[in-house]
C-alpha cells in the first residue's frame, strides 16, 4: 500500500534537503496484502503509535528534528506519556507522520530515519485531503488457525468489554474453544464496535459466511442474540453431509427472528449484483444472509467508492490477492495529486492471531490518509507531560 507520496525536495536551514516522498519500503510494504499485513515481517510485538502533523512539509521536517532532540535530552519520559500528550493533547493538521515503535530508544531512531530521509517499515507520510477516508468493514468466515476469542478481545479494555458482554450472553468456553461460530462472531462483532469507538465509522459493511452474520449485527438489522442463534445454526449446518445445503439449519430459523433496517449499506459481493443491497423485509435478509460471495465482493469494493477496507477476521485467500494485483503500485517517486488515493487494504487480526500490531499499523495508515480519531479511546493511559511546539515558519517581506 501507498501513501500519497509527496516529492517535493525542501532545503529551510540551508543545508538538509528534506524529502517530502513516500518513506515506507516498496519491497517490504507492497508485495503483496498477504506479505504486508498477514504475515509482516516488520511487526513489533507492542507498539506505540506517535502522530506528528504539521501545516507544511517543511514544518513537519522540524517537528521531527525539534522531537528527535527533546526525546534525546530527556530519556526518562515514558512512551505512553509521549503519545499521550502528541496524539490527543494537540492539533492535527494535513501533512503527517505515524511511527510505531515499542519504546523511546526505538522511536528516537525512527525520527533520525526521518530526518536522514530514509524509508522505514514502521514509518507512515501521508497528507490529509479534508476529510477522513472512507472505510468498508470486511468480515470473514473464520479466525486464524489456533486462535482464541477470549485472548484476541483481552487487547484493548474496550475489546474487553464487549468480551464480558458476550460471555454474559453465551458463557465464557464459548468463547475458549478456538475457531467457533460464536468465537467468530463476538471477535469481528467486538473489533468493530471498537474501530468505531475510535472513531473509524465505516462507509459500508460485507461479509462472507458467518462474516455475514456479523455484519448484520454490527448494521443492527438483528440483535445479540439473534446473531447467536444464526451462528450456531451456521455451526449446525457445516457438519452436514456431503452435497446437503450449509445453510440449511439457517434458512430454517431466519423466518423466526426479528429484522430491523440496517444503520449501515451493506454489500452484497454475489454473483450478479453490484452495490448496496435493498433489504426490506425478513425475505430480503433471509436472502442476503445466505447468499453465496464469491469475486463480486472484490467488484463491490471497488464500486463502493471507498478508500480502504479493514478486514474484520481472516483474509479470503485468493479474493484479497486479486485486489493487492489490482491496487499495488510503486509510487515511491511519483508526485500524485493531493487528492489522489490508492484504496488502503488494512487488517484488524494477522494469521499469527496478533491483534495490537495490526490494529496500531492500520490506524496509522488511516491517520496519515487525513482520519480524525478518538485518541483518548486508542489509548487507555497516560498523563501530559512537556513536548516540542509546533515549528512556526516565519516570512519577511519587504516594506514598499
Amino acid at each position: 500500500r501507498i501513501q500519497n507520496p509527496e516529492s517535493r525536495i525542501q532545503n529551510p536551514e540551508g543545508g538538509r534537503q528534506k524529502a517530502e516522498s513516500r518513506i515506507q519500503n516498496p519491497e517490504s510494504r507492497i508485495q503483496s496484502l498477504e506479505s504486508n499485513i498477514q504475515n509482516p515481517k516488520s511487526k513489533i510485538q507492542n507498539p506505540f503509535l506517535l502522530t506528528l502533523s504539521a501545516r507544511t512539509p517543511v514544518a513537519l521536517q522540524e517537528m521531527a528534528d525539534r522531537y528527535a532532540r527533546h526525546l534525546a535530552a530527556h530519556p526518562d519520559l515514558a512512551m505512553e506519556d509521549v503519545c499521550w500528550t502528541a496524539n490527543g493533547g494537540r492539533s492535527h493538521f494535513n501533512h503527517r507522520l505515524a511511527f510505531l515503535a515499542p519504546s523511546l530508544p526505538s522511536l528516537g531512531s525512527l525520527l533520525e530515519v526521518v530526518l536522514a530521509g530514509q524509508p522505514h517499515p514502521q514509518v507512515y507520510r501521508g497528507r490529509s485531503g479534508g476529510a477522513s477516508p472512507a472505510v468498508v468493514f470486511v468480515f470473514s468466515d473464520g479466525l486464524p488457525q489456533g486462535a482464541i476469542a477470549a485472548q484476541i478481545l483481552d487487547a484493548h479494555p474496550l475489546l474487553r468489554q464487549e468480551l464480558d458482554r458476550w460471555q454474559a450472553l453465551c458463557g465464557a468456553d464459548a468463547l475458549a474453544k478456538g475457531d467457533s461460530a460464536i468465537g467468530v462472531l463476538a471477535t469481528q462483532y467486538a473489533l468493530a464496535r471498537l474501530w468505531i469507538a475510535w472513531g473509524i465509522a465505516p462507509k459500508a459493511l460485507t461479509g462472507w459466511g458467518i462474516g455475514r452474520i456479523v455484519a448484520a449485527c454490527v448494521a443492527g438489522g438483528i440483535g445479540l442474540e439473534d446473531g447467536l442463534r444464526l451462528a450456531i445454526a451456521h455451526d449446525l449446518g457445516r457438519h452436514t453431509a456431503a452435497g446437503a445445503d450449509p445453510w440449511q439449519e439457517v434458512r430454517a430459523i431466519a423466518p423466526t427472528l426479528t429484522y430491523h433496517p440496517p444503520v449501515y449499506s451493506l454489500l452484497d459481493g454475489a454473483p450478479g449484483t453490484a452495490g448496496a443491497s435493498v433489504l426490506r423485509d425478513g425475505q430480503d435478509w433471509e436472502r442476503w444472509l445466505t447468499r453465496p460471495t464469491d469475486s463480486s465482493l472484490v467488484q463491490d469494493l471497488e464500486q463502493s467508492g471507498m478508500d480502504g477496507a479493514i478486514a474484520l477476521g481472516t483474509l479470503p485467500e485468493d479474493g484479497w490477492g486479486a485486489i493487492a494485483q489490482t491496487s499495488t503500485r510503486s509510487t515511491a517517486t511519483v508526485e500524485l495529486p493531493p487528492d489522489h488515493r490508492d484504496p488502503l487494504w488494512l487488517a484488524s487480526i494477522g494469521h499469527d492471531g496478533q491483534v495490537w500490531p495490526h490494529l496500531l499499523d492500520a490506524l496509522a495508515q488511516l491517520y496519515v490518509q487525513g482520519a480524525t480519531i478518538d485518541w483518548r479511546q486508542v489509548q487507555s493511559g497516560g498523563r501530559p507531560v512537556s513536548l516540542p511546539t509546533y515549528p512556526f515558519q516565519r516570512q519577511f517581506f519587504a516594506i514598499q
